[in-house]
């Protein structure tokens, strides 16, 4: 053991603009340098929790988790406030929970008192199966035990006992023997097992110039103010040779660190789904509930709809219980459930619903139960895009409402469920290829003007990022410039070390999970200043992976827009039912064809009414084809599907089977459900 060594102090960029270490990068070192374990501790959170324990699971090396969180403690004997960061690693399920709490705790406290912190008596309250590295010793102060670090250390102690350590981290600098000399000290008088660390910021020694530049963007300022916060240059993975060597005459801190990490025993592992309770009565099971519900949903659709007879009535109700069988075997009644009683709440109360978009609406029961307002077997919507037995997936409805009233939904699922059980959903916004251009070029002090010109060069075409690696090997003016300028090179060289790392953190613009249980005993919340309603510090990519469900929840300005035209419209006595609008009408589509669809939801673009004018639609479906087909890639059949509308050219099949699956989109397969056929 005296060979080995385990970092247990690193952050990844989830250390928002502290650190530019990625998780991959930071698992694919720790692996080359053969270490069997590592931990990641963030500073105040637990962001990277799950994409650091699946990939490092993945690489076969023993994830630990924890945080590095900053204590506030008033002694009232010196009337002092103090504060000190402390790192807290997770050893059991409890461990979880507690630090949870706390770094839930943390944005709470940022929410009311404007800065990050953990109060004492939390981290003592919420202290079981944790363990904490402590190395908050003055540099300039002999040790006395009547100085606040001492007293805090033995506060401490007597809460955690073996759970405590000293930590030493070298910094070859002059204040730091006396540091040593006082943790040394302190570790005699109190008891108290010393460990090492190297607190890991930045990836190795090539790292550090892109690393203030990193620190300048945090700081919003240039790397010319010689009062900024610099990086540590010591604080770059240190592979397990130079920590053997650093610390060749303190063996007992290296044996140490293999120690925590063995008795650090807690992995995050993928849940069930947890639906939230529905309250129906101990007799009722959800697939009766949801039997029950549909085919009375079904019955009154049929029986308000003229075009379904009797003829197709059977293919209906086969279709239904086919899906019914498909949604109980799988174990998502409830959802459905769950989402039909918040949209017919809304409905009950006036609140502008949409019809239903995305392949929710190939769901005949989402059609019975309210859920949405197209019937698929019209428009020959298939079930298994949404849902398939054979491709495990949660279901996910997109669902839109009225703009200024979505908040009213939302609280209404709040009162519902429960507050503690329904949260947002954390995102990352991360430095993309022209932002960082900007940042690093503003924090070098290089004119704006042309900064700006460079960043101009990379392109912005949303459906086709490249990396800024890229355009440097590829574009040739990128190439030419970066030659010819020694300035240009040094923005290309740090800029490409920083793209992609995590610049911010808000919240997701719709999605809502919603638990049969607080939510915080899942996953650690997150508090955005402007939002009252919490949200999971883990991205929507690793929800689910902790059974956590999300439910979208779309404010749409149309709705809002359609509601007020309704409601002007009715003051002339004019009622309107827009499940009833005629859909042949002519002076309708007449409007279209002109190009007159300022603020028609999907239709208002530019280059979308140019193609309107050249496709001149006469027909639902080809308003349905033009939305399908107008994204990257599929464009490009939009000349042809104009061309062969207008027969100026020939409409062919590959294959004569499929004549009549492409016989509406003349030939051309442009939906999911095409392919699927």
């Amino acid at each position: 053991m005296v060979n080995q060594f385990i970092h247990l102090k690193t952050k990844s960029h989830y250390s928002i603009l502290e650190s530019s270490i990625k998780v991959d990068d930071l698992i694919d070192i720790a692996v080359e340098d053969n270490m069997p374990a590592i931990a990641l501790t963030d500073t105040n959170n637990l962001f990277g929790a799950m994409e650091f324990t699946k990939k490092a699971l993945e690489k076969k090396i023993k994830p630990i988790l924890g945080a590095n969180i900053l204590i506030e403690w008033y002694e009232k004997s010196h009337n002092v406030k103090a504060l000190y960061n402390i790192t807290c690693l997770i050893m059991n399920k409890q461990g979880w929970q507690n630090l949870s709490i706390l770094v839930s705790t943390v944005y709470k406290n940022l929410q009311e008192y404007k800065y990050k912190f953990v109060r004492l008596e939390d981290l003592i309250k919420y202290n079981e199966g944790l363990l904490i590295l402590y190395d908050e010793v003055d540099t300039n102060k002999t040790l006395h035990e009547d100085t606040i670090f001492y007293m805090l250390a033995k506060k401490l102690k007597s809460v955690f006992e073996d759970r405590m350590y000293l930590n030493i981290f070298k910094n070859h600098k002059d204040d730091q023997s006396i540091k040593l000399k006082n943790l040394l000290e302190l570790s005699i008088k109190l008891d108290i097992s010393l460990v090492c660390s190297n607190e890991v910021s930045f990836l190795n020694k090539e790292m550090l110039e892109a690393q203030d530049c990193l620190m300048c963007i945090d700081q919003s300022t240039t790397v010319a103010d010689s009062k900024r916060k610099k990086p540590i240059a010591e604080c770059y993975f240190k592979n397990t040779k130079e920590m053997l060597l650093l610390f060749n005459d303190m063996k007992e801190v290296l044996i140490n660190t293999v120690n925590i990490a063995k008795r650090c025993n807690f992995l995050l592992k993928d849940s069930k789904p947890k639906l939230p309770n529905l309250n129906i009565s101990e007799n009722s099971k959800e697939s009766d509930l949801i039997y029950k519900i549909s085919h009375e949903g079904l019955k009154k659709h049929i029986k308000s709809n003229t075009r379904i007879c009797e003829l197709n009535y059977n293919e209906y109700f086969k279709r239904l219980d086919y899906e019914l069988e498909v949604i109980n075997n799988m174990g998502y009644a409830g959802y459905f459930l769950i989402v039909s009683d918040f949209i017919t709440w809304a409905k009950n109360n006036n609140i502008p619903v949409g019809p239903g978009r995305g392949s929710g609406a190939g769901s005949i029961v989402a059609w019975a139960l309210n859920i949405t307002d197209i019937d698929p077997i019209q428009y020959g919507l298939l079930f298994e895009r949404f849902l398939n037995p054979s491709r495990i997936s949660l279901p996910d409805f997109d669902i839109d409402f009225c703009k200024h009233r979505r908040e009213e939904v939302i609280e209404y699922v709040r009162n519902k469920y429960g507050k503690d059980k329904v949260a947002q959903i954390i995102t990352f916004g991360s430095l993309q290829a022209r932002a960082v251009i900007r940042d690093v070029g503003r924090v070098l002090g290089f004119n704006y003007g042309r900064v700006d010109k460079i960043a101009k060069l990379i392109p912005n075409n949303p459906g086709a990022i490249k990396s800024l690696k890229h355009h440097k090997e590829n574009d040739l003016n990128i190439k030419k410039m970066i030659n010819d300028d020694d300035e240009v090179r040094k923005i290309f060289d740090i800029s490409i070390k920083l793209e992609g790392l995590n610049r911010n953190a808000s919240t997701h613009a719709a999605g809502l999970v919603i638990s049969n249980s607080p939510i915080v005993n899942d996953v650690p919340l997150y508090y955005d200043m402007k939002s009252s309603i919490p949200a999971s510090q883990f991205s929507m990519k690793y929800l689910e992976n902790i059974g956590l469900i999300k439910f979208d929840f779309l404010g749409l300005e149309t709705l809002s827009v359609l509601d007020a035209t309704l409601k002007l419209i009715k003051k002339r006595d004019i009622n309107i039912n827009l499940n009833d609008i005629n859909l042949n009408d002519k002076k309708t589509y007449t409007t279209l064809s002109l190009g007159n669809t300022l603020g028609v939801f999907q239709l208002e673009s530019v280059p979308m009414r140019q193609v309107l004018k050249q496709l001149k639609p006469d027909r639902i479906e080809d308003i349905i084809a033009v939305v399908a087909l107008y994204r990257p890639g599929p464009m490009e059949q939009i000349p042809s599907y104009i061309n062969r509308k207008h027969k100026l050219e020939s409409t062919s099949y590959a294959h004569p089977l499929l004549e009549k699956l492409l016989l509406e989109t003349h030939g051309i397969m442009i939906y999911q459900e095409q392919v699927m056929e």
